[in-house]
């Protein structure tokens, strides 16, 4: 698995009981440039229709409306709403359709990189025939030429800096180049694979999460089993692989595991750009180092709260609106709950599960301040980011280092000496 994720498993965890009302404070850190998104960014002419016509048949439209769409600048937009800074390279004409592009990149306070928009060329339009009645759609794009985008200098200098790069595939060898400017300067690669082009092969080598919808896996790796799909990507060299099923959720492969991601259950109004808005949740959550699954689930809930309304701007979720709608859904009340036993160990309830961490042998000599300690110890993992799991585990060492000797103060254990009764009892690195 990729450095991310190692990093994730020995740093971050899957501490998933933390409040999620905490990540409002973490958004705040976010001061100097987050993200670069290279990706097509086109106009969509959306028709909203009762019934999809039939082959050489008409249907009236209910309505006529237009958006920009695209699954990179999408998913910048959301961020933009969660407080994050980002960049955009893409291929825009300087017509009138452009300047619309351009006009709503703005107002999302999305900065445009200076090769994105060529002289003479058209800039890429959808037509989107979108079913009021079910919010399903059916798309025909024109695309953009993207013969006159390159890395330059601001091109270089903002991938370079960048936190995390954001791709759907569009640019070729060029977003390979780019993708490797960040990872040899410490950032994560995310890649959106909605479908197949040149470069799929080598970006998902290359990529720390490598999401995709089902029909990706059809088309591209020949299979429709979700796991044998993520276990492929992976095994091309993706660092984690995210396979997007719709109201069905997500299949997730990645160093904490093997997981499914259900979907928020919502009265959904309008599915379009649901799954560039999860790429955005998702990228956020990779931003505040949460776990993958922490990262998957609130990625699921904000592509939940952009099916509430129509289109993919005006309904894009708060952090306040994706954090309660995960907090109605998900977690009710305390985060975790851990029932310590004394010397028959603790019985716990959190986002990872419902287990039991058995308490360590030792000789005792003192309990007196062992329960105080265990919180002193479980306090300490918690501020590691560490799973709940390793954190109790490391609670309970430390609790029977302390009750080793007399007294509550004495006795207290060394970081070393903890270590030492986990390694001794129960894994060789904590």
């Amino acid at each position: 698995m990729r450095r991310l994720f190692l990093r994730q498993e020995q740093r971050s965890g899957s501490f998933d009981h933390v409040l999620w009302q905490f990540a409002a404070a973490a958004g705040n850190r976010m001061n100097r440039m987050d993200v670069v998104g290279i990706g097509a960014a086109c106009v969509d002419e959306q028709m909203l229709v009762r019934q999809m016509p039939a082959e050489d048949q008409k249907e009236n439209a209910e309505s006529l409306r237009y958006q920009v769409g695209g699954p990179v600048p999408t998913a910048l937009a959301q961020l933009s709403r969660l407080g994050c800074k980002s960049h955009l390279l893409s291929a825009i004409g300087d017509d009138r359709q452009g300047e619309y592009v351009l006009q709503n990149l703005r107002e999302e306070g999305i900065q445009v990189l200076p090769s994105s928009v060529g002289a003479g060329v058209a800039s890429s339009v959808a037509h989107v025939w979108l079913n009021v009645a079910s919010g399903s759609r059916t798309i025909v794009n024109h695309p953009a030429s993207w013969n006159h985008v390159c890395l330059g200098t601001e091109e270089r200098r903002a991938l370079s800096s960048c936190r995390l790069l954001h791709l759907d595939g569009h640019g070729g060898e060029m977003t390979v180049e780019a993708a490797a400017i960040v990872r040899s300067s410490g950032g994560t690669v995310m890649v959106d694979a909605g479908s197949p082009k040149s470069a799929t092969e080598e970006l998902m080598s290359l990529a720390d999460v490598f999401s995709f919808p089902a029909r990706f896996a059809d088309q591209f790796l020949q299979t429709t089993d979700p796991e044998a799909a993520c276990a492929e990507v992976c095994r091309r060299g993706a660092g984690a692989a995210v396979c997007t099923l719709g109201d069905a959720g997500a299949r997730v492969l990645c160093a904490e595991g093997e997981f499914h991601v259900p979907a928020f259950s919502v009265a959904v109004e309008d599915t379009t750009g649901a799954g560039d808005v999860f790429c955005g949740g998702l990228a956020y959550g990779l931003l505040q180092s949460w776990t993958v699954k922490r990262s998957v689930t609130f990625a699921a809930a904000a592509a939940a709260v952009k099916c509430r309304g129509m289109g993919n701007r005006k309904p894009l979720g708060t952090l306040q609106q994706i954090l309660s709608l995960c907090g109605e859904c998900r977690f009710a009340g305390a985060g975790a709950a851990v029932c310590t036993l004394g010397d028959a160990g603790a019985r716990v309830l959190c986002a990872e599960g419902e287990f039991h961490v058995p308490a360590f042998s030792v000789a005792v000599e003192d309990t007196t301040g062992a329960g105080d300690v265990f919180c002193g110890g479980l306090a300490y993992g918690l501020l590691q980011s560490w799973t709940v799991k390793r954190s109790v585990t490391f609670a309970a060492a430390a609790a029977a280092v302390k009750c080793r000797g007399m007294g509550n103060r004495k006795p207290l254990g060394t970081l070393q000496q903890i270590l030492s009764l986990c390694g001794e009892c129960r894994f060789a690195e904590l």
